[in-house]
């Protein structure tokens, strides 16, 4: 295997890791076993805020300190964080330093996810970077819906998430890094206007938007027992939706290649309305179809949210990657996820009026960028 196939393969394996480690772990595992410690809910809430508090000062440390001539020692201590909480988390459940465990976990997870889109430019074929993106994540969503993985208790599952963090490390310490080339400094997808500070205001609310939507609906439908079994009950739809998350998180990162931006923030935020009405409307077979559109939907914006931040190069007036990165994932991800399960714990649904808000936004948004000529396709502009 050629050293470019190595590297890139290693770069997919890493998302693919850190990308796992969230899924099984940050958003399953800690919570299943802070509510079997803490049989009243009464720590849920402070350690949620916790975990976001410890996410965005993660993202600002990388913002100021990072450097790229370390991204393997920044993106292995992120590792080793996550992979040391997972299974004290799984062994030592003290219910007074939940808070404390959450704190670190959204720390390290920070660290890690900001150094890792930080380097994706420099790490991955700049043609294909989307493409393997889109491979990581695909892997992991699939890994994750493994019926053995996902059926798993609380315990099994942190152990499984810090294993996925080892895997991280060795991968960090083995794999060849080439040296970065002249193409990745003039080769773009998108318009260098989306990364000065409006057009990165912008692509933030795309994304804020869709981590706010798709948090909301993911709560609504895991503390429904009649929609959980619809989407999430046998072990046949547990493998055909690890299949279509591959499948839409590989086809997003192509598309992403080919200077689909906007094209995959529309379309997300349709699978997802479509997806959730129609698993809220009943009946197997729609419900199976609707689920589909719904992971469908998960997969593509998750692509583009990993993949963005690489999409074009630094350059005078725009901000450096690791700013971008962190203020994508410290807003849209960590804000946009918390408000998310706030508005599904306090509404119990995905109200109309935000998908009415959500819809606008897009439309007036996405329009207005498409003649301002802010996307490219094929590294032309059109």
């Amino acid at each position: 295997m050629k050293m470019g196939a190595k590297q890139s393969w290693g770069m997919a394996l890493v998302v693919s890791c850190t990308f796992f480690y969230f899924l099984i772990f940050a958003q399953f595992a800690f919570l299943h076993r802070l509510s079997e410690v803490d049989s009243e809910g009464e720590l849920l809430d402070l350690s949620m805020l916790c975990m976001g508090l410890g996410g965005v000062l993660g993202c600002a440390v990388v913002a100021r300190y990072f450097r790229r001539e370390s991204a393997s020692a920044w993106i292995g201590s992120g590792f080793i964080g996550c992979g040391v909480l997972a299974p004290l988390v799984g062994m030592l459940p003290g219910l007074g330093i939940f808070p404390m465990y959450g704190l670190g976990i959204g720390f390290s997870v920070g660290v890690l996810t900001v150094s890792i889109a930080s380097t994706l430019r420099e790490r991955l074929p700049v043609r294909s970077l989307g493409l393997w993106t889109g491979v990581g994540v695909g892997i992991a969503y699939f890994l994750s819906n493994v019926p053995v993985v996902f059926r798993s208790d609380s315990v099994d599952q942190c152990l499984m998430a810090g294993v996925a963090c080892l895997l991280g490390v060795i991968v960090c310490i083995v794999m060849p890094w080439e040296a970065k080339s002249d193409e990745r400094e003039v080769f773009e997808r998108v318009d260098f206007r989306f990364y000065n500070s409006g057009g990165l205001w912008l692509a933030c609310g795309f994304f804020l938007v869709l981590v706010w939507f798709d948090s909301a609906a993911f709560y609504v439908i895991q503390e429904t027992a009649e929609l959980k079994g619809q989407s999430w009950g046998g072990e046949s739809m547990l493998w055909y939706n690890g299949i279509v998350h591959f499948v839409a998180a590989v086809l997003a990162g192509w598309l992403l290649d080919r200077g689909v931006l906007i094209g995959l923030w529309i379309v997300s935020i349709f699978g997802l309305s479509v997806g959730l009405i129609g698993i809220q409307s009943g009946g197997s077979s729609w419900a199976m179809v609707s689920t589909f559109v719904y992971v469908g939907a998960v997969s593509a914006y998750s692509t583009a949210l990993t993949a963005f931040v690489g999409l074009s190069r630094d350059g005078t007036g725009l901000w450096p990657a690791q700013r971008r990165a962190a203020f994508i994932y410290g807003v849209a991800g960590w804000f946009g996820s918390a408000m998310g399960i706030g508005m599904a714990k306090d509404l119990h649904r995905v109200p109309v009026w935000f998908v009415a808000i959500a819809f606008v936004y897009f439309f007036v948004a996405g329009g207005w960028l498409v003649r301002k000529r802010m996307v490219l396709r094929g590294g032309e502009v059109f």
